[in-house]
């Protein structure tokens, strides 16, 4: 009966070992590939209350340095690890272990791709999740920024003024009209009608005062007409008498004699 006993003991021992063996094995991969997400920048942030992470998961890209800002919101020691599995003795990080209420940031190295593990050293099993780490490729393709216009070599230039010759004011108009020529004053037109046409004389045949040497250029022609003629009869009558009073005082001279 004891002999019996025994053998159930260890059985039971042994079959408590492997069940509790598996049950690691299980949670070890459960906690490593359990929740998937997608890089959102290089700055994460993660809060710890109640004894629990606010996020299952964080994802950054790979080849880039990151942040962590930490709020520790519990009455307790916290803090954030990351490591190639739940059960690895090794890290790929290990931030500072903080008393709570309090926060702090955490800068990490740029890490290589792969889906690794996170958890607060002091309570791993209650507090943990998934970490990705995606290559290029994964990471979301960032927004082409906007093509600037081109830069024009040569500020444009304005429209030239239009070229067409203004409308003349009316001062120029009056300076551009030609001045009306003067007609001849009553006078001068009475004149010149007085003038009679000059007489033709037969070749060889000299006029009444063809002796008479020209004037001048220039001096003014002697007026001819009626008045002219009478002038010319007085001055001959005055001629007649003086040349007869001259006879009739040469008989008295003589008569005297």
């Amino acid at each position: 009966m004891g002999k019996w006993l025994g053998a159930v003991a260890v059985a039971a021992v042994v079959a408590a070992g492997g069940l509790g063996a598996g049950s690691a094995s299980a949670d070890d991969m459960n906690m490593n590939g359990g929740a998937t997400c997608s890089p959102a920048g290089t700055s994460l942030a993660l809060t710890a209350q109640d004894h629990k992470f606010d996020k299952d998961c964080l994802a950054v890209p790979a080849g880039q340095a990151f942040t962590i800002h930490f709020d520790n919101k519990d009455s307790d020691r916290h803090s954030v690890a990351i490591l190639p599995s739940h059960m690895s003795t090794t890290t790929l990080f290990q931030g500072d272990i903080i008393m709570g209420p309090k926060t702090t940031t955490y800068s990490v190295p740029a890490l290589k791709p792969g889906t690794w593990h996170f958890h607060c050293e002091v309570h791993p099993n209650l507090m943990n999740g998934t970490f990705i780490v995606a290559a290029a490729s994964s990471a979301p393709a960032k927004a082409p920024a906007p093509t600037p216009p081109p830069a024009m070599d040569k500020p444009m230039t304005p429209p030239a003024a239009s070229t067409a010759p203004a409308a003349a004011t009316p001062k120029a108009a009056a300076s551009a009209t030609p001045a009306p020529t003067p007609s001849a004053a009553p006078g001068a037109q009475a004149a010149m009608s007085d003038m009679p046409t000059p007489t033709r004389h037969p070749a060889g045949t000299a006029g009444p005062k063809a002796a008479a040497a020209p004037k001048a250029a220039g001096s003014p022609l002697p007026r001819t007409g009626p008045q002219s003629s009478r002038l010319l009869l007085l001055a001959a009558g005055l001629a007649l008498a003086a040349g007869g009073l001259s006879v009739v005082a040469g008989a008295r001279r003589a008569a005297g004699a």
